[in-house]
């Protein structure tokens, strides 16, 4: 590896600027590297923020969350590609809120970019792990929202929305296809009009990977990244002067993950208590609750807010009632998506196909929904 290192003074900071070259081997694969890396030697870390945007604007590059260690043990242990599922977030009991926000972004924003090679190769789990990246980083953004007051919110917001949404129709037909049509098709191998609906559904599949692929491969995808790390780093939320702000942000984080899900759990319990009364929107609506909970509770998990036996409980009955509630929801969106072929050539059949599957799955709503409304009353005395 050749290295060439520039160091700078800026302002009352010192920087190392290094630019790296060569290449990560083992005996049997070799990767080649270009790095430039910025580290502060002391001082201001908003001047670290300040020169990679500089760098940005000279030259294009992508953001990397693995060290060079990291990626020699990779090529060790299979491909680089491989899915990245989320890591622990390890937070010191004495983090303040502002650092554990940023903590906790940080494990989000690895998931994301470590899963761009998964998703560019076209794996199924690796663009399901990076829409779960998204995920925990929107929920992050909600629990933590009293103290990101600045305007880079919104923009960050709408680019992972973007890029939720890029990655969205390959997830969906993926999951259709291969949880609900392929096990039917295995039943009913000589029905003509799922074979033609399987057609039709391989090919709209195919266009959601090549979809996700190519926001993967995006510039606005690697500015997205780059602008969330810098953010994280040093955005405008690290330096609001109002008052009650500046008091959340050095807020013991413990105090606060205790009383924020604390106040969300009790928030779920009302509304599960009329599950059964709820349209299928609410019901979305209450399922996401229920996911920024849990991702609220990885996160804060080292943190141990409750006891072992009382976490552990209500960790079953949060996960139980996602599960049933993502159960429904996958319903209303296979059914969604399956109407999408109803109107195209060869109709009658493929409706008849679409009938049969999407019927299916209604018939188990009732089952579903029963099990949800018992994890729901788990949830109320677990907490």
């Amino acid at each position: 590896m050749e290295r060439v290192v520039i160091p700078l003074h800026i302002g009352d900071s010192d920087i190392e600027l290094a630019f790296d070259q060569g290449c990560v081997a083992t005996a049997d694969a070799k990767l080649d590297l270009a790095e430039i890396e910025i580290e502060l030697k002391h001082g201001d870390r908003s001047e670290v923020a300040r020169l990679a945007k500089k760098l940005m604007r000279i030259t294009p590059f992508t953001l990397s969350v693995r060290s060079k260690a990291e990626l020699g043990y990779a090529l060790l242990e299979g491909p680089l590609d491989a899915p990245v599922f989320a890591e622990p977030v390890m937070m010191a009991r004495e983090v303040t809120v502002a650092d554990a926000f940023a903590t906790a972004g940080f494990a989000c924003l690895r998931q994301i970019a470590g899963n761009e090679g998964a998703v560019r190769n076209g794996d199924p789990e690796g663009i399901h792990q990076m829409r779960v990246g998204l995920r925990r980083m929107r929920a992050a953004l909600s629990l933590f929202k009293d103290m990101l007051h600045d305007r880079k919110v919104k923009r960050l917001k709408r680019e992972l929305k973007w890029l939720t949404e890029q990655l969205g129709p390959a997830r969906d037909f993926d999951v259709f296809v291969n949880e609900t049509l392929t096990p039917y098709r295995a039943k009913h191998p000589d029905r003509q009009e799922f074979e033609i609906l399987e057609h039709d559904l391989e090919r709209t599949r195919n266009a959601g990977f090549a979809t996700a692929r190519a926001a993967a491969g995006s510039k606005r995808f690697c500015s997205a990244l780059l602008d969330c790390a810098l953010w994280l780093l040093d955005g405008d939320w690290r330096n609001d002067t109002d008052a009650l702000t500046q008091a959340l942000r050095k807020r013991p984080a413990r105090a606060f993950a205790r009383d924020e899900l604390a106040r969300r759990i009790r928030k779920i319990g009302k509304r599960g208590r009329k599950l059964e009364r709820l349209d299928w929107r609410k019901r979305h609506k209450l399922r996401i609750a229920v996911k920024k909970v849990r991702y609220g509770r990885e996160f804060f998990a080292t943190l141990r807010c409750d006891g072992r036996k009382a976490g552990r409980k209500l960790d079953s009955a949060l996960k139980e009632l996602q599960n049933e509630l993502g159960i429904l929801n996958d319903m209303r969106v296979h059914l969604e998506r399956a109407r999408e072929f109803a109107s195209a050539g060869k109709a009658a059949k493929k409706a008849f196909a679409i009938g049969c599957l999407t019927g299916r799955e209604e018939s188990s709503a009732s089952d579903v929904l029963t099990k949800a409304l018992a994890a729901g009353k788990r949830l109320q005395k677990a907490a």
